[in-house]
């Protein structure tokens, strides 16, 4: 009921904002601008419009961990704008029109739905595409989707057992051995579940600022990935 209430009840001015602010901090942070903060979680706070931390956390989905890490900046932004409603939020399953609900989550199951099907497709398109030979450059011109979140699909795609070796060969043949046997030795030292202390160790502060970081990443993930089933193979 809170998420029906702010998405029917968003504060567009505010909600501009946010996004914007987003916008700036997934730029920075080098990631996507949902993992910095979902449009669900900005339409129900600039509805509710928090001025607190305390009242910030009532909001579903803002934990201790995202408030550590943007709490105080989105507040800021809050506190400039007016609000008509308080907190707590108790007073929404009395506000919320029933007829207006039972549409919203009508609708919700409708685009459950269709993301579904869209991404059973998508799919059906990267693994056909990885198995004919395709380059990463292809699969982004046409599935017209980041390379980054390509890429997000590929390690999902990976954990169910698809096999992508071909691909990463394709991807990583103009890598040197000796800057693939670094990599590998970084990841045996260091673990594997985070990339950016592998990515300085590896390619050094300096150099960073002459690369491209996405491009980099990318060559990180694409070697984590045979990194880990090799890694699994020799476990078996």
């Amino acid at each position: 009921m809170l998420q029906c209430y702010g998405e029917l009840h968003a504060k567009q001015e505010l909600f501009e904002a946010l996004r914007e602010w987003r916008r700036k901090k997934a730029v920075s942070e080098k990631r996507s601008a949902y993992l910095v903060a979902t449009n669900r979680m900005l339409w129900m706070i600039s509805a509710f419009v928090p001025y607190t931390t305390e009242e910030l956390l009532q909001i579903p989905g803002w934990g201790e961990q995202k408030h550590a890490a943007y709490g105080q900046e989105l507040l800021e932004i809050t506190v400039q704008h007016g609000r008509e409603t308080d907190f707590p939020l108790k007073w929404v399953t009395e506000k919320l029109e029933p007829a207006a609900y039972t549409q919203w989550m009508y609708k919700q199951k409708e685009a459950r739905y269709k993301n579904d099907m869209i991404r059973q497709q998508q799919k059906k398109r990267i693994l056909s595409f990885v198995f004919e030979g395709g380059s990463m450059e292809q699969l982004q011109s046409e599935l017209e989707l980041p390379r980054r979140e390509i890429m997000d699909r590929i390690e999902q795609l990976e954990t169910e057992g698809y096999d992508f070796e071909p691909l990463i060969a394709r991807e990583l043949a103009d890598m040197p051995d000796t800057e693939r046997e670094l990599i590998w030795e970084t990841f045996r030292q260091a673990g594997d579940r985070y990339l950016k202390p592998v990515l300085q160790q590896v390619y050094g502060e300096d150099s960073l600022k002459e690369k491209q970081m996405d491009v980099l990443y990318e060559r990180l993930r694409l070697v984590r990935l045979h990194y880990r089933k090799s890694a699994k193979q020799q476990a078996m």
